[in-house]
């Protein structure tokens, strides 16, 4: 414990996001293992190399040391230090955007200290695994799906949402945002050519397969991407494909 009651803490964290504040300072949100989601005030962070030195860039796995004030919502982050390097997930532009993507839904999706071993474990895995592989549809459609999972968002796959009909990928089919499902065209007007093949690739990866013909995750990922935008009231930055 510091002086004037504020606590001092260390964590393992995913940077989630960083924002410019002042001439040198950043507000920083990551996500730790032990306290959930938290933001803090890292002082003279693009000045200093010693403290820092890149660790509070977003997508960095480190090794956070700040101290909570009862009188402010925002940490003091004192000290950052790397615990891997994030080279692997710079080196295109299709591992950067997926990487950015994933880390925007974690900073959109969860609530401040709101702990998840789930939720850190599956982000922290697809980093590192980023780190080493270009992505495709199939495997941001297989991270998008899992995360939407464990956030209570699992979409309706096996029948109409409006009257129960069984799936039938003969059948046309929408995708209904609202509800988080599929409804057959005897029940909706809006019906999308892709959307029955966008159903079955998701049936299949919800059953955990991940070999997906690339067209199929394609149509997979915009109806899900659709749907994670729809449920946060916004459309996220990075769109991974």
């Amino acid at each position: 414990m510091t002086d004037g009651g504020a606590m001092q803490k260390n964590s393992t964290a995913i940077i989630l996001k960083r924002i410019p504040y002042g001439d040198s300072d950043l507000i920083v949100t990551f996500f730790s293992r032990e306290f959930g989601k938290m933001s803090g005030l890292a002082k003279s962070a693009r000045a200093s190399r010693k403290r820092f030195a890149g660790s509070l860039e977003p997508g960095m796995f480190v090794d956070v040391q700040f101290v909570e004030r009862p009188s402010s919502e925002l940490v003091r982050i004192d000290r950052a230090d790397p615990l891997r390097p994030i080279d692997g997930m710079l080196r295109s532009i299709e591992r950067i955007n997926a990487m950015g993507r994933a880390v925007e839904l974690a900073s959109a999706f969860l609530q401040p200290h709101q702990v998840s071993e789930s939720k850190f474990k599956l982000l922290d895995r697809y980093l590192l695994w980023l780190g080493e592989n270009d992505p495709t549809p199939g495997t941001s459609l297989i991270f998008e799906f899992k995360w939407l999972m464990r956030c209570g968002f699992t979409p309706e796959l096996s029948k109409c949402l409006m009257c129960d009909e069984g799936f039938a990928s003969n059948r046309g089919w929408s995708f209904d945002l609202d509800h988080g499902g599929f409804v057959c065209s005897s029940c909706s007007s809006s019906v999308g050519d892709d959307a029955g093949v966008a159903a079955d690739a998701l049936r299949i990866t919800a059953l955990g397969e991940h070999r997906i013909e690339r067209c199929a995750a394609e149509a997979a990922f915009a109806v899900l991407s659709r749907y994670s935008d729809h449920i946060l009231g916004r459309p996220l930055k990075y769109r991974a494909l």
